[in-house]
């Protein structure tokens, strides 16, 4: 259904009443097969539903390392913040997932990209690491 839709002109881009993209509901959804697919459908990748959650944040919410490394391979803002502060780097460390798997969070962003700032408003990446007890092992 999905490519029949964008083959007759859908956009990837529309929001719901939520400010969710299809991208947005196909990450909460788990349905992450089809994320591809969506991607190269001319994507605005900086888009945000109402809570100001991207597409980062999710991939790194699920540990979809592969689809984080796509999205900043496509040129997401890795310093996007959530309505509550919150990075993709918060998101990942929350859920408590390797900080290898997203070294590319960590380390600046490819050529011409903001780079992702640990410290962006919420809390320093030390401060996530103690309330959640993971280790840094890339750090």
């Amino acid at each position: 259904m999905l490519n029949v839709l964008t083959a007759h002109g859908a956009s990837v881009n529309i929001k719901s009443i939520q400010g969710e993209t299809p991208i947005h509901v196909a990450l909460r959804q788990q349905f992450f097969e089809v994320i591809p697919n969506l991607i190269s459908q001319n994507l605005e990748p900086n888009i945000t539903d109402n809570d100001g959650i991207s597409y980062l944040m999710l991939a790194a919410q699920f540990g979809e390392e592969d689809l984080v490394e796509h999205f900043v391979d496509i040129g997401v803002d890795c310093s996007l913040v959530d309505s509550k502060g919150n990075s993709a780097l918060h998101y990942a460390c929350y859920e408590n997932f390797k900080t290898s798997e997203y070294s590319g969070l960590f380390f600046p962003c490819p050529a011409g990209m903001v780079s992702s700032d640990v410290n962006i408003r919420n809390q320093t990446l030390g401060e996530i690491q103690q309330q959640h007890c993971w280790s840094m092992d890339l750090l």
